[in-house]
């Protein structure tokens, strides 16, 4: 399984140098290996990631396939920080469509969430001020918002509706 675990690191830090190609590689290696070991943890994560590629190479309907794929395989194995790791994909995908409003409540739940790592933390921090927010910078670095109070399942949810009936989001 450590292969898998440093393919996946491998294709997000690929990815977070805008090497999107390479991210692409191992990160479907990755999930070739999870796949093959039924380790479906880094799976969901791994899909999520290929998500935020796919977006970045502007292939809308694979990105959403893959994101949809990496929410509902964390719904389904109760992995919350693969949820939110998903979640925080889906903003950044809904973003990239031009969907602010949605992505940045999806990225301030994540934010907010207690079980939200420092990594998925900081990115959706960094998207939410991306986004040229309209929360308070106060909130942004580490208050809290009470009407963001929603529960992470009914978010995904709501989402993977929208991508059942639509085949797309938004």
């Amino acid at each position: 399984m450590g292969a898998a675990v440093a393919l996946n690191n491998l294709g997000v830090a690929c990815y977070m140098l805008a090497e999107y190609d390479e991210s692409r590689l191992f990160l479907e290696e990755c999930l070739a290996i999870c796949r093959e070991l039924g380790h479906r943890h880094i799976a969901a994560h791994a899909l999520g990631s290929l998500g935020g590629v796919f977006g970045a190479l502007g292939d809308y309907h694979t990105a959403w396939q893959h994101t949809h794929a990496g929410l509902q395989m964390a719904q389904e194995i109760g992995s919350v920080s693969a949820m939110l790791f998903c979640l925080l994909s889906t903003a950044v995908l809904l973003a990239r469509q031009g969907n602010a409003i949605q992505a940045e409540r999806i990225a301030t739940l994540v934010f907010h969430h207690p079980s939200t790592n420092q990594e998925t933390k900081d990115r959706s921090g960094e998207l939410l001020k991306q986004l040229g927010s309209q929360l308070p910078e106060s909130a942004i670095t580490g208050g809290s918002i009470p009407e963001q109070n929603e529960a992470l399942e009914e978010v995904i949810k709501e989402i993977l509706q929208q991508l059942l009936f639509n085949g797309r989001y938004p």
